[in-house]
């Protein structure tokens, strides 16, 4: 045990006499010693080391999702149960993109409350949402696009994006019109809105045969959603009974 606690009060010849000092002979001794001044230092790490394991944990077992749909709106806020729900529509008609073993879809929802919900809105919430925004659109990670006019209108003047023209009228596809989005629990929410298909005119010529492989499998995607005309959700509803 340390030594100091047991002379806290005595004089400086008793502390420096050497006859008195304390001998760790066995291993329970030492092992007092060491606790007695390395607890703190030990439950730290542990702590520290807990946090990293959590980490690469986490890391390791993402599972990166094999297409992104960008969904913008401008309301300020989407229920999660919304985004969820349609993600769960859209997984049938997916394909292992990464090769991964698994598909997955993630819609990503950046409600940004343009014009007159502009007022009501966390300014800090706005321009965070803004922000991941421009990421997606900079990295080139979302094909399909999910938008109001309102949306339709920011992306054009304010992103620069370019859609391509969709072969129905030249008019994007609503969602309202689509039986896998009538049959949605939340389906309602989702009446104003349709799909876009970004195009990307300015990638790089060594990016481009890769690109245009990634932009035709969203199209696919999309193009099987669209018509099909409920069979799959049918199916993959008879199988989760």
């Amino acid at each position: 045990m340390a030594r100091e606690q047991y002379l806290l009060h005595a004089g400086e010849d008793e502390i420096h006499n050497r006859e008195k000092e304390i001998k760790l002979v066995t291993k329970k001794d030492k092992w007092k010693n060491f606790w007695f001044y390395h607890t703190k230092h030990v439950i730290v790490g542990i702590c520290i080391a807990a946090l990293i394991g959590g980490g690469i944990y986490s890391v390791v077992t993402k599972v990166e999702p094999d297409y992104v749909i960008a969904f913008l709106t401008d309301n300020s806020y989407t229920p999660p149960e919304c985004v969820s729900e349609l993600e769960g529509k859209i997984v049938p008609y997916a394909k292992d993109l990464n090769g991964d073993g698994q598909v997955k879809v993630k819609v990503e929802t950046y409600d940004l409350a343009l014009g007159a919900g502009a007022a009501n809105v966390d300014p800090q919430l706005q321009t965070a949402n803004m922000v991941r925004l421009s990421g997606d659109v900079q990295s080139n990670k979302s094909v399909i696009f999910i938008l109001d006019p309102v949306c339709a209108d920011y992306c054009d003047l304010e992103l620069g994006v370019v859609f391509e023209e969709t072969e129905s009228d030249k008019e994007p596809v609503a969602l309202k019109d689509l039986p896998a989005v009538q049959s949605m629990k939340y389906g309602v929410l989702l009446e104003d809105f349709s799909f876009y298909i970004r195009s990307f005119p300015d990638v790089k010529e060594e990016d481009k045969e890769e690109m245009d492989q990634f932009v035709q499998a969203n199209k696919e995607l999309l193009e099987a959603f669209i018509q099909d005309p409920g069979t799959a959700q049918q199916a993959e509803s008879e199988v989760s009974q």
